[in-house]
């Protein structure tokens, strides 16, 4: 889970420590993709605020008969509804898209490229904002047209090298001859 720590650390990572770190990171820390929907939604809400103050200072302005105001008013209104439901459109996008990100984790070279490749719309959350849909069902389209896009499942094993043989490492003496037989200078 932690890899990078991992190649700080070199041999001293271990199984029980990654465990001790993880528990000890959620409880202080938010994941960057938490972070960066809370982020979003933030930067849209004040918007949201300033679009809504300019229109109340229109509504000041403008005077004018009652029906007129009215009729701008709902327009208004209507305006508003249709921006909060982008917004809330949005948001279910970003916290899909977290999710996802969480969910494939170390697996995929870059979770973007997979998550741009799925339908959003078949991702459904549970309560806590994890992923309520099987991760394997939805990937599985992209793992077989596009199996570049995934890390392989294990490790390669070692390159069998075929060649000469390695030098004898048998020890030399002081003037660099070996002691397997006579010197001829």
């Amino acid at each position: 889970m932690l890899d990078w720590l991992k190649g700080i650390l070199g041999d001293g990572y271990t199984d029980d420590l990654d465990r001790k770190i993880s528990a000890e990171i959620g409880k202080n820390f938010v994941a960057k993709a938490d972070f960066n929907g809370v982020k979003a939604e933030l930067k849209t809400a004040k918007e949201a605020v300033s679009a809504r103050d300019g229109q109340l200072e229109e509504l000041r302005k403008s005077s004018g008969d009652l029906d007129a105001l009215k009729a701008q008013i709902a327009e208004l209104q209507t305006a508003n509804q249709k921006e909060a439901e982008a917004h809330e459109a949005e948001l279910n996008r970003l916290r899909k898209g977290a999710a996802l990100q969480l969910a494939l984790g170390d697996s995929v070279f870059d979770p973007a490229d997979i998550i741009a490749r799925l339908d959003l719309d078949k991702v459904e959350l549970d309560e806590k904002g994890g992923l309520k849909t099987g991760l394997d069902t939805l990937i599985a389209p992209i793992r077989e047209e596009k199996p570049y896009l995934f890390k392989p499942d294990k490790a390669p094993d070692k390159p069998v090298i075929h060649g000469i043989r390695p030098a004898d490492p048998s020890p030399r003496g002081e003037d660099g001859a070996s002691d397997s037989g006579p010197v001829i200078i």
